[in-house]
């Protein structure tokens, strides 16, 4: 359990259905960032508290003042194709099962807490 060291940032932007994850410091220390970002959903809007998908789109990476941002394959979902050349079906349209995903245990006011698509766990705390 490294929190005192290494300072990393899941958020979730309701506003405009994006996700961002990464490491923020290090050390106390801004020089070296990392994070993955893209969009989010909610599959079924009554079972939000349930099973949240997401999909990586933009990796970025920064050492000091030096930064760069990769593109990242915007979709799994080109994996699902059955069809060679096959144009990838939007983020939209691709199943849940076949996106990372978590699927949330317990949620209130200041904590969440989910598992992850590959068996993880991760807890969330609400910060300002």
């Amino acid at each position: 359990y490294l929190d005192q060291y290494i300072t990393a940032v899941q958020r979730f932007d309701a506003s405009c259905n994006e996700n961002e994850n990464g490491i923020f410091a290090i050390g106390g220390s801004e020089f070296a960032r990392f994070s993955v970002q893209g969009p989010f959903k909610w599959p079924d809007a009554d079972k939000r508290r349930t099973v949240c998908a997401f999909q990586p789109t933009v990796a970025r990476c920064q050492l000091g003042e030096w930064a760069w941002e990769f593109p990242m394959d915007a979709s799994a979902a080109a994996l699902w194709s059955t069809q060679p050349n096959e144009a990838p079906p939007s983020f939209d349209d691709v199943p849940v099962t076949k996106l990372p995903f978590f699927k949330f245990l317990r949620v209130d006011d200041s904590v969440a807490v989910a598992q992850g698509r590959s068996g993880g766990v991760a807890v969330w705390v609400r910060s300002e």
